[in-house]
């Protein structure tokens, strides 16, 4: 009976061996697909991260561009309306291109403080400040006591140009973009 049951042992192993092995090659094939399907949950993470990212500095830079550029026009429309008035030419259309650069530039900051990041922000407000002065200066008006507002429209322009300058370096610099 030893004889017998030798040959039956050897093949139990190999059929139970052969078995095994199969199970083995696929379990490491399962673990090796697992590892895959992390790494490129991973990757499209980092992706998606990195595009969000990207999206948001868009968003921002869109925003800077036009924060800059009405503010500007906004400066330079006060400017001419007060170069005018000075030579005695007054206009409805004057008036309307001045309330609608304000208007205008007002969008823009109102979407600018829901954006930018609070140091540009202290600069965009002190900008902000700066025009609205200038504005209440040379429309000789003041929001606040309903009075003539004092000051010099001409110094509080310069003044709000070299606000305008500092915002610009603000803007680029939270762009990662080099000074001017």
């Amino acid at each position: 009976m030893n004889g017998d049951l030798v040959p039956f042992l050897i093949a139990i192993v190999g059929v139970t061996g052969t078995l095994i092995s199969a199970l083995l090659t696929q379990r490491i094939s399962m673990r090796s697909k697992e590892r895959e399907l992390e790494h490129l949950r991973r990757e499209n993470q980092i992706s998606r991260q990195i595009e969000e990212e990207r999206r948001g500095q868009e968003i921002r830079r869109s925003c800077y561009v036009s924060l800059n550029q009405l503010a500007r026009k906004f400066h330079s429309v006060m400017f001419v309306y007060r170069q005018e008035r000075a030579q005695g030419i007054e206009s409805e259309a004057q008036e309307a291109t001045l309330e609608e650069a304000r208007f205008a530039y007002q969008e823009i900051y109102s979407e600018a403080q829901m954006i930018v990041p609070s140091p540009v922000l202290k600069e965009a407000h002190e900008t902000n400040a700066s025009l609205m002065r200038a504005y209440e200066l040379i429309k000789g008006s003041n929001r606040d006591t309903l009075e003539s507002p004092s000051g010099d429209p001409e110094e509080q322009l310069r003044s709000a140009s070299r606000h305008l300058s500092l915002l610009r370096n603000s803007l680029r610099s939270d762009l990662g973009l080099d000074e001017l």
